[in-house]
């Protein structure tokens, strides 16, 4: 009956440790994550960056939470059990946590659908929220899985043209993003070695069949956006447009799917 009893008590106290982990995350991307995976109680604090509804699908959520500016005594104060953040942000905080006895881990920035799903696997294993991760993991792969090639005879090439005429190639998420849509990043192909691109080179190309645009719901004019409103475009009555959200794009997350579906739909129109 005790070691009955005993092993009933350890299951309980290992379930109760999973779920109250409390979780600082200091990085836009790993904030997107634990909004996947964690219960809201779990969420001790997240980047200030959440907030923003032009950069992350979870702002209206963040909203309810306590933010962070990637400080230590931000951290500190917060008295998390973890802290979580990407291998390109606030690492000096993060050792300074880990010199103080918290538990930190550090993601490296995910490039392609696949490294974003053993980031969140990852995440999961230290969060006791395991099942949560595979069952979305299985949910979006079974809608990438149904997504239809385009009915045509040659390659589609895409461009996602950002603000400052920069152009996301081989390498990056939203490179990942084209080819999961079955479109060809046309930054590869038709503008090899450039990551920015003026506007009269688009105008010449022959090769583009599709150029994507970021939205952005900001009300305040900007002058790297101004040149994605040129009157130009007009002249390229048969290079298709699109418009998506910018969050959509900036990090790995279920979010994807809809921009990987709308180039999808764009490809096949």
């Amino acid at each position: 009956m005790r070691r009955v009893l005993a092993s009933l008590l350890a299951v309980f106290f290992i379930g109760a440790a999973s779920a109250t982990v409390r979780v600082v995350s200091l990085n836009l991307c790993t904030d997107s994550m634990l909004f996947e995976l964690a219960d809201h109680q779990q969420i001790a604090s997240v980047s200030y960056l959440s907030r923003d509804s032009n950069l992350s699908p979870h702002a209206r959520r963040a909203a309810a939470l306590p933010v962070n500016y990637g400080g230590i005594e931000e951290i500190l104060l917060s008295r998390p059990d973890l802290v979580i953040t990407g291998s390109n942000t606030s690492l000096y905080s993060a050792a300074l946590a880990r010199d103080r006895g918290l538990q930190v881990a550090i993601f490296d920035p995910a490039s392609t659908l696949e490294g974003y799903w053993k980031n969140l696997q990852r995440l999961a294993d230290l969060l006791g929220h395991r099942e949560r991760a595979s069952n979305l993991i299985k949910a979006m792969q079974t809608r990438l899985q149904a997504l239809p090639e385009p009915d045509t005879n040659h390659p589609r090439h895409v461009l996602i043209y950002l603000p400052n005429g920069y152009s996301p190639g081989r390498g990056t998420l939203p490179d990942d993003l084209i080819r999961l849509s079955h479109g060809h990043n046309a930054a590869e192909t038709s503008f090899p070695g450039q990551h920015t691109i003026s506007l009269e080179a688009l105008l010449i190309t022959q090769t583009l069949d599709l150029i994507v645009f970021a939205s952005h719901q900001s009300p305040t004019a900007s002058l790297a956006r101004q040149h994605l409103e040129h009157p130009a475009f007009g002249a390229m009555p048969r290079v298709k447009r699109l418009e998506v959200l910018q969050q959509t794009m900036t990090c790995g997350g279920a979010v994807n799917l809809i921009a990987i579906e709308a180039i999808n739909a764009a490809l096949r129109q």
